[in-house]
């Protein structure tokens, strides 16, 4: 089953994702740094707030490396074989999820090249694909389609 997950530092990033059809949504502070820990109370606020499922991100420090964008672009376009084969090999028992700079072209990309099903989207959900900014239900919506395909 197609999933679109999306990070959501607020409460009202959450309801917006929800809103838009996010599947899943990803709690975490500090987006700027990668993503951290997210205090307590602001999971059992979003909790409270949304019925889709959660995930809470733990890492507490920023000192791991992401390719980021670039890295989701070669992936693409390579039409690497070895993605197809972890993917079936990983099936049923583990997901594999696309994330770290994923947008709507890798969503679309990976849906026509891969059997990949669920995405992972932070920038992508905001308003103007900016870090600093709110989750907009809008974009949510269009990538949610892509992912349903």
């Amino acid at each position: 089953m197609p999933i679109l997950e999306v990070i959501a530092c607020s409460v009202a990033d959450a309801i917006e994702a929800e809103l838009g059809g996010a599947g899943r949504l990803e709690i975490v502070r500090a987006m700027n740094a990668g993503g951290l820990t997210p205090p307590v109370s602001l999971v059992r606020e979003i909790l409270a707030a949304v019925s889709i499922p959660v995930r809470v991100m733990l890492r507490e420090n920023a000192g791991f490396e992401s390719r980021g964008q670039a890295g989701i672009e070669e992936l693409c376009r390579a039409r690497v074989r070895g993605l197809r084969q972890l993917v079936e090999s990983a099936a049923p028992e583990l997901a594999i999820i696309a994330g770290g700079g994923v947008d709507a072209d890798a969503i679309r990309a990976l849906r026509e090249t891969t059997s990949i099903r669920e995405f992972h989207v932070g920038r992508a959900a905001r308003q103007g694909a900016d870090i600093g900014q709110p989750v907009d239900a809008q974009h949510v919506r269009r990538l949610a389609a892509l992912v349903a395909g």
